[in-house]
């Protein structure tokens, strides 16, 4: 037997030569692609004979989280899968809603394979995704109504910022802030902007008006706040918000 056979009959029988020439193609996400839902959909092709799965031939999906200074390949082959399923109904599917939720800020490896009388017979590459984390809301300064509306605001990271409107000066802000059970909370406002945003804001001070800082501490109890302010002419303005 000369060495090319020898070469080739060595790979064929330890399935070496077919994953070499795979039929199987991924086809989406693309490889280190970035996935903003969390249930993306993974798509792939076939370059063989297409077959309706059975439980003799088909398809294997198996879905990892990619640690850090992990190829696709090794993390596909030595992590725990979050995903995997067997005879997939076609070359796509949505990531399941029932399966473990994928994270925000982290990275995650797949590979499509074909079993066959319960062997491996072909496999895809390993490709990756990322889902990023959302990104910081900023800052918004909410205006303060004499006449409230009935809308319920959000404070970030357990801050209010709010604009007043002061027809009439005083010297301090005459203002009450009560918790989600009605009690009221002894807290001192800032004004201005917050200092993360401040170097990106021009012209922070207005005619008229004036911009305050509520905020509430480290681990603020979640529910909806109501803040309460009296100007100089003692006139009544109301704000709810909420925590988070």
């Amino acid at each position: 037997m000369n060495k090319s056979l020898l070469l080739f009959t060595i790979l064929f029988s330890s399935g070496l030569f077919a994953f070499a020439q795979s039929s199987i193609a991924l086809v989406l996400p693309l490889n280190g692609d970035t996935i903003e839902m969390k249930n993306p959909m993974l798509s792939w092709s076939y370059m063989g004979l297409n077959q309706t799965p059975n439980e003799r031939s088909f398809y294997r999906l198996i879905l990892t989280e990619q640690n850090e200074n992990q190829s696709a390949e090794a993390a596909v082959l030595l992590n725990q899968p979050l995903l995997l399923m067997d005879e997939i109904p076609g070359t796509q599917l949505f990531y399941p809603f029932d399966a473990p939720v994928l994270e925000e800020g982290k990275w995650y490896a797949w590979q499509i394979q074909k079993i066959q009388n319960q062997v491996l017979v072909d496999k895809s590459e390993a490709y990756r995704f990322f889902i990023p984390a959302p990104p910081v809301p900023a800052h918004q300064f909410y205006k303060i109504k004499q006449h409230h509306d009935g809308q319920s605001y959000l404070a970030i990271d357990g801050t209010l910022c709010f604009e007043f409107q002061e027809k009439y000066k005083d010297e301090s802000l005459l203002f009450f802030l009560f918790d989600p059970n009605g009690n009221k909370m002894q807290i001192t406002l800032e004004q201005g902007y917050p200092k993360d945003e401040a170097s990106q804001t021009n012209n922070i001070k207005h005619l008229g008006a004036n911009y305050y800082i509520l905020n509430l501490g480290n681990n603020p109890i979640s529910g909806h706040y109501r803040l309460v302010i009296f100007d100089a002419k003692k006139a009544k303005y109301e704000l709810k918000f909420e925590v988070k």
